[in-house]
């Protein structure tokens, strides 16, 4: 088989063992029931990558690369429609109009799978503005790409037209239309959703080290536009070769998309493995926690200083209020929280100051001399 024909195979391979073990993970960490809509995302753009390894096979191995790019008007007359090089000429210019829509979709899914994570995870901490807005951008670009791609060559049958010379717009490997607008909303939508999960990363109460090391976890957008300008400098700068180099890049683009997308939620399931469930279980519910009152009951009255009050709620209180409605049961060990739920993860992390507030501000009423109540049964109240 042609050397790119096996790459082809072995990236969409690569991207499968990914996919695969991301849902692996997301059910041994939270069950087959709790698996969300980015998760069922993902499996649909695996299965189109597929489809889309498919006509990259059949553009770069069946076909020869070839297309109706690269002729001049001359070769163009003299070609016979009755030969193999007139047919795969077609052939591969039909497959990468049908590989290049496939390509976007993909690229697409990807992109809302990862949106669609970051509201569930930030739900509470997204403005609906935000919200409404990532989904118009998201939708808007799609179509965008998608118009262009439809319009930009009319009738749509130039796209394979052979003689005459259909223009530069109806060349698609080679048109800069197509190239520089798919480019462009690219990088403009993988920057939009980086920009959601990083700025809430740098402000939250890490090491730097940890900081890092998420932002770079987080960062995998980078990668995938990165490949994509690479891909679209090397169809513009070598037309003569750029039938053959369409498809690969594409292979090669999606795959860095799909091992990134999938590598943060394998993490999870990775570190429980290394560190064990009772490490993981300290990290859920830490002593400091509980010890400066992130959670509240009703009964069972403890002393505690006069006066206290919680002057705004904690990220961890909003979210189990967000989630289960304005009271619910949990135990006072914090053993009824799921120790793997995301929402609850991220917001003790972004607002872990909220417990250092309590016990401050326990410490200063406790030195004025008062005394009150605290509850201590297991009914959360936000």
């Amino acid at each position: 088989m042609n050397p790119r024909g096996i790459e082809a195979f072995v990236l969409m391979a690569v991207s499968i063992v990914f996919v695969v073990f991301r849902i692996f993970a997301r059910i041994k960490l939270v069950g087959f029931k709790k698996l969300q809509a980015d998760d069922y995302l993902m499996v649909l753009a695996v299965a189109v990558y597929a489809v889309c390894t498919w006509f990259a096979y059949l553009t770069a191995v069946a076909c020869e690369g070839l297309a109706n790019n690269g002729l001049t008007q001359e070769q163009r007359r003299a070609l016979d429609q009755k030969s193999q090089e007139y047919r795969d000429r077609v052939n591969g210019s039909k497959g990468h109009l049908a590989g290049w829509q496939v390509y976007v979709f993909v690229s697409w899914a990807v992109k809302t799978a990862w949106f669609v994570f970051y509201q569930r995870l930030l739900g509470i901490l997204l403005s609906r503005r935000q919200v409404y807005c990532g989904y118009f951008i998201l939708a808007a670009t799609y179509l965008a790409v998608t118009l262009t791609l439809l319009l930009s060559c009319h009738p749509l049958h130039k796209y394979w037209q052979i003689y005459p010379d259909p223009g530069p717009s109806c060349l698609l490997v080679t048109s800069k239309v197509n190239i520089i607008t798919t480019l462009v909303l690219n990088a403009i939508t993988d920057v939009y959703i980086l920009a959601i999960p990083i700025p809430m990363i740098l402000r939250a109460f890490f090491s730097r080290t940890k900081k890092i090391g998420l932002v770079l976890l987080f960062s995998g957008g980078l990668f995938v536009t990165t490949a994509g300008v690479v891909r679209g400098v090397v169809m513009m700068g070598r037309p003569d070769q750029a039938g053959e180099l369409s498809g690969t890049w594409a292979m090669r683009e999606l795959s860095v998309a799909m091992v990134m997308s999938n590598i943060p939620f394998m993490v999870p399931l990775v570190r429980r493995w290394w560190s064990g469930p009772a490490k993981e279980l300290s990290r859920c519910c830490p002593p400091e926690a509980l010890a400066n009152g992130a959670y509240r009951s009703t009964t069972n009255k403890m002393p505690a200083p006069t006066g206290t009050k919680r002057k705004r709620r904690t990220s961890l209180e909003r979210v189990k209020t967000s989630m289960a409605g304005p009271a619910v049961d949990v135990d006072i060990d914090g053993s009824d929280l799921d120790p793997h739920d995301e929402q609850v993860e991220v917001a003790r992390s972004l607002d872990h100051s909220s417990y250092d507030w309590d016990q401050e501000g326990g410490r200063r009423e406790s030195e004025a001399g008062g005394s009150a109540a605290v509850d201590t049964t297991s009914t959360w109240r936000p």
